[in-house]
């Protein structure tokens, strides 16, 4: 599974699993069904209004068909009802947010990528690139990722804890937290553990600190090592 890595506006590195071809052909024909759905509801909408003339029809349903992508990743950050659907999300891949620029990109290629050449393109590109990008995204520089990784879905998965009944929670505030925040809690944990470094030691802290300074705990004499494994302990056994 190509993975993608980014580093957010706290310093802490996040790792995305790259949708890949397949995720984002049923996106692609959820959102078919959606159009579908609202073209018909248009059509129906305006025979009901009285209107009689076909360039009208032609105007609202064309323009629909045309723009749903773009409108939709813009008011929804990134997702259409397709990529929401399938949990796939448009970024930038130097981590901030995608622009409007970057969206309307996208969108111009989608005539080239998908439509002319039936997709053929497209595919080409996505499972041809180290980033699975089409054309679109290469020119826009953005990523598809997938929210929802298809490898260790559930946090309580991530770890194994013996005896769990007889484990007493240490920071029971930890349930402030969401688990996509935990997620990311682990990411570090695990960057630190394969490549133990001081960059990752350094990200891995500063993660730690910002868990402190949302749940309002204190570490004590724990060293951070210890003190992050302990938070994700307590978290899987107070939400599992």
């Amino acid at each position: 599974m190509k993975r993608i890595e980014l580093i957010t506006t706290q310093q802490v590195r996040i790792s995305y699993e790259i949708a890949g071809l397949g995720d984002r052909i049923l996106a692609f024909f959820v959102d078919i069904c959606v159009l579908g759905g609202l073209m018909f509801a248009e059509a129906f909408t305006l025979g009901i209004l009285g209107a009689n003339d076909d360039w009208i029809y032609l105007l609202v349903i064309l323009s629909t068909f045309i723009f749903y992508t773009l409108i939709s990743e813009i008011l929804m950050g990134g997702q259409t009802l397709g990529k929401k659907a399938l949990g796939l999300k448009v970024i930038q891949v130097h981590g901030r947010h995608p622009q409007i620029l970057d969206f309307i990109i996208r969108w111009a290629f989608r005539l080239l990528d998908i439509h002319l050449t039936a997709g053929s393109l497209a595919a080409m590109t996505i499972t041809s690139g180290e980033l699975g990008q089409r054309l679109g995204d290469r020119l826009s520089n953005t990523v598809v990722v997938r929210l929802r990784p298809k490898q260790g879905l559930m946090l309580k998965q991530l770890m194994e804890i013996e005896q769990l009944e007889n484990y007493a929670p240490r920071f029971p505030q930890v349930r402030q937290l969401e688990e996509s925040e935990m997620l990311t809690l682990k990411a570090c944990l695990d960057r630190y553990q394969r490549y133990r470094n001081p960059a990752h030691a350094e990200t891995l802290s500063l993660a730690a600190t910002k868990v402190k300074q949302l749940i309002g705990v204190e570490q004590g004499e724990m060293k951070t090592l210890e003190f992050v494994r302990t938070l994700i302990q307590d978290y899987v056994v107070l939400t599992r």
